[in-house]
């Protein structure tokens, strides 16, 4: 009951791969209000999301992970702009 999820994709602008309709960006956020645990942000290119949510010919994955443990919010935050931007 303290947890939280985000899911955010963009259909409007996609990537031409060479494949019909191309690639969409999306990525998801979980986090824990009371450190139950880990921030992750994971990114990802895909084809078509449906209307539950599943995302369909996902590439490019990425995730990134920080433990809710002393500074990390500090630690962490200029690597996470860094990876969020690649």
């Amino acid at each position: 009951d303290h947890d939280m999820f985000a899911f955010m994709v963009n259909e409007q602008i996609r990537i031409d791969d060479g494949t019909e309709g191309g690639l969409a960006r999306g990525f998801f956020v979980t986090n824990s209000e009371v450190g139950a645990a880990a921030f992750k942000i994971t990114k990802f290119l895909y084809k078509f999301v449906c209307g539950n949510h599943i995302v369909w010919d996902a590439k490019d994955v990425k995730e990134i992970r920080i433990v809710h443990r002393g500074s990390a919010d500090r630690r962490y935050a200029g690597q996470l702009v860094a990876e969020l931007w690649k």
